[in-house]
Order: C-alpha cells, then sequence, then structure tokens
C-alpha cells in the first residue's frame, strides 16, 4: 500500500497583515509594566574609584544608589528619578570613570 504525502500550503484566507495586527492586538491586550523597565544608560558602565590612588572601584548602580537614597527618607519614585538623572548625566557628559568626590558633587 502507497500512502500519498500531502502537500502543506498556508491558509489563503489569513494573509501577513492580518497576523501582524494580530499580534499587536495580542501585545496591546497585556499592559507594560513600568516596574521591571530598563534603560539604555543601565547597559553602560559608570567605573567610580575609590581613594587618593585610585586602586579600587565600583560600577555604578541606579538600583543601590536608589535604595541608598529611600533610606535617607526620599519617596522611591523620586529616588528612582535621581538615579536615572545621575547616571544620564554621567554618561551624556563622556564621564565613565569618576572619583567618588566627583560623583558626590554631582549628586
Amino acid at each position: 500500500m502507497k500512502k500519498d504525502k500531502e502537500l502543506v500550503t498556508e491558509n489563503p484566507s489569513r494573509n501577513e497583515e492580518e497576523e501582524d495586527d494580530y499580534e499587536n492586538q495580542r501585545a496591546a491586550s497585556f499592559p507594560f509594566s513600568t516596574r521591571n523597565a530598563s534603560s539604555k544608560y543601565d547597559f553602560v558602565k559608570v567605573k567610580v574609584w575609590l581613594g587618593d590612588n585610585a586602586d579600587h572601584y565600583y560600577v555604578l548602580s541606579r538600583f543601590l544608589l536608589s535604595r541608598m537614597l529611600t533610606v535617607t527618607k526620599i519617596p522611591n519614585h523620586v529616588a528612582i528619578k535621581i538615579a536615572l538623572e545621575l547616571k544620564k548625566l554621567l554618561i551624556d557628559n563622556s564621564l565613565l570613570d569618576v572619583y567618588v568626590l566627583t560623583s558626590h558633587s554631582q549628586l
């Protein structure tokens, strides 16, 4: 007995535009969460050098900076904005290597 192979074809009633519209509607039905949103500035490392001889450094983190600001009784949403603005300022001015005193004065 021979089995005939069937040729699988695309459904002609559904074209690519309809599929794109369907995908856009699905994406729009899920709310965008700003809680886990990241910024393009998060992917750039800013080194903050410690001490007089600049022997050690740490990488400036928006998350840690905003947490430190909330400890000082600054509201969370304000602390997040301050941390983002500081990182924007440093990166836009090409200050990827800064000293502690410079970063404190910028803050």
